[in-house]
């Protein structure tokens, strides 16, 4: 299970780090390309994290449950993060996120799905995160016992 998750996190990095590469040549495609660069930079620094975190999943400990739902919540956070900035520059939206939408309004309904993908995305950011340094703690805590 732990070749599978690394592996899970290594692809979905590399791939939101080419959609990241992509998104910074359209940004002056955007309605708000001020958003655009908010977008292009969530998803490098996205790729990045799953890309480093994948390297690093040797040294994380975690059930079976849990190993699944700290790459799920990761991916999901940081492609949401990317989807939901994307979304707000084609848009125009400016709710969720008021200094780089700022002269920017959206009808309701544009407004209200960027707002559940950002703050899903941002939950489920958090629960990955936690269970991610449980995991490296129970590791840390399983090399002491064997030294």
């Amino acid at each position: 299970m732990n070749q599978i998750h690394k592996k899970i996190l290594i692809l979905t990095g590399a791939v939101l780090f080419l959609i990241g590469l992509l998104s910074g040549l359209s940004i002056q495609m955007f309605l708000n390309p001020r958003m655009g660069l908010s977008s292009h930079l969530a998803a490098i620094q996205g790729a990045l994290v799953l890309l480093i975190t994948g390297a690093l999943w040797k040294y994380v400990q975690l059930t079976k449950g849990l190993s699944t739902l700290a790459v799920g919540s990761l991916v999901y956070g940081m492609y949401g993060f990317w989807l939901a900035l994307t979304l707000s520059a084609i848009f125009g939206t400016s709710e969720a996120t008021p200094i780089a939408g700022a002269g920017f309004s959206a009808e309701f309904w544009k407004e209200a799905m960027v707002q559940v993908i950002l703050y899903s995305a941002t939950v489920a950011c958090l629960l990955g995160a936690i269970a991610l340094i449980g995991g490296f703690w129970r590791g840390l805590q399983n090399d002491k016992k064997h030294n």
